[in-house]
């Protein structure tokens, strides 16, 4: 058996004539960033040189679906459920946490205007367990029941009802998924990008190279386990061996071949960067500070991690004293000059962006964010 692509189903809210209008909507969208983006490309096993803009129509089929086509991914539009065909692996999915992210953004663009509200992600194929089959006549019901789940099914609340009879219940995590098996998430925890923390910080406070230099040998902070999954080097050697958090330190990130040394880099270009390869990365500027993550606002500040990664952003913002800080997605940041200061980000946000104030309130990350004075 060929090994098994990766399928999404995903439901919708939208009437039949708001149907029609929004396919149209969003075939016209410029797909051009997401074809730019490495991480989403690299977990495609083929993908055109020279990607198309647009989403291009294919036509409707014999049972009145509308089949959509881009870079090779196919996408069937039924009654009561969209389907992805992806040219990728299922195991790269479940492997790979920067081919997941990207390719959530993929689907979060498009699935936005649909007002999706779950997902699932299933292999294309796979081998039904022998220990669940219980006689030939069970066999045949299976087979032709996994044959509607990945090539013809008009209906999300059938899929799932039909994914559960044949493989039992969704995986409960990624890193508990054992094949075969499928995965299903809210809309909200898919539409996420990395987090970004950015805190200002007031003006004229210290020379960036001194502080800078300073910083790189006094901050320490906990290595975490769940943190650093998929992200760190030290972690992909030692992955073998029971996981603990240990203590590190800030690393320089600079450009060894054009600087003699860390304070050269910070004074010519005006910014000291650190931990190119960690699980966050963190840079600082005149006006700001940031911290960026690997892993998604989602997965960070709503499940067991909450807790951690804001203890975590405390203790490395505390060295500098910020009298604001900003949490977002760093898709929201993308159109931003490098050299933007703290009032240009705030102000690109509050312009393009819906502000909240709590973590509770806020409804999507790939439209708004979180602001608040620092603790």
């Amino acid at each position: 058996m060929e090994q098994a692509r990766l399928l999404v189903m995903a439901d919708y809210g939208l009437s039949p004539e708001a149907m029609r209008k929004t396919v149209t909507e969003v075939r016209l969208l410029d797909w051009s960033a997401i074809g730019r983006d490495n991480d989403f490309t690299g977990g495609l096993l083929m993908f055109p040189e020279t990607p198309e803009n647009q989403i291009s129509f294919l036509g409707t089929n014999a049972e009145g679906d509308s089949t959509l086509q881009w870079c090779g991914i196919g996408i069937r539009i039924s009654r009561n459920v969209i389907a992805f065909r992806f040219p990728a692996l299922f195991r790269t999915w479940l492997d790979y946490e920067a081919f997941r992210i990207s390719l959530d953004r993929f689907l979060c663009e498009f699935l936005r205007p649909f007002q999706c509200k779950q997902l699932l992600f299933l292999p294309s194929n796979w081998e039904q367990p022998e220990a669940g089959i219980r006689n030939e006549t069970h066999r045949k019901r299976l087979a032709q029941m996994q044959h509607k789940i990945t090539h013809g099914e008009t209906s999300f609340k059938r899929c799932r009802q039909h994914l559960a009879y044949c493989l039992g219940e969704a995986a409960p995590s990624l890193r508990e998924a054992i094949e075969p098996t499928y995965w299903e998430t809210s809309f909200f925890d898919a539409d996420a990008g990395r987090l970004c923390c950015i805190a200002a910080l007031s003006p004229g406070s210290s020379n960036l190279a001194d502080l800078a230099g300073r910083l790189t040998q006094e901050i320490r902070f906990q290595c975490l386990p769940l943190f650093r999954e998929n992200a760190c080097a030290f972690a992909a050697y030692m992955r073998k061996k029971p996981s603990q958090p240990r203590s590190c330190q800030l690393q320089p990130d600079y450009d060894r071949g054009k600087y003699p040394d860390f304070s050269s880099a910070v004074e010519t270009e005006e910014a000291a960067r650190w931990n190119a390869h960690c699980f966050f990365s963190m840079e600082l500027r005149p006006t700001y500070v940031a911290i960026r993550f690997r892993k998604t606002a989602t997965e960070l500040l709503y499940g067991p991690l909450k807790e951690d990664c804001l203890r975590f952003m405390r203790q490395m913002l505390l060295p500098f004293r910020p009298t604001e800080i900003l949490l977002c997605s760093h898709t929201l940041l993308e159109n931003l000059p490098d050299n933007a200061d703290f009032a240009q980000i705030r102000s690109h946000l509050e312009e393009h962006f819906t502000g909240y104030t709590s973590l509770e309130e806020i409804g999507s990350w790939s439209e708004g964010y979180v602001y608040g004075a620092a603790e």
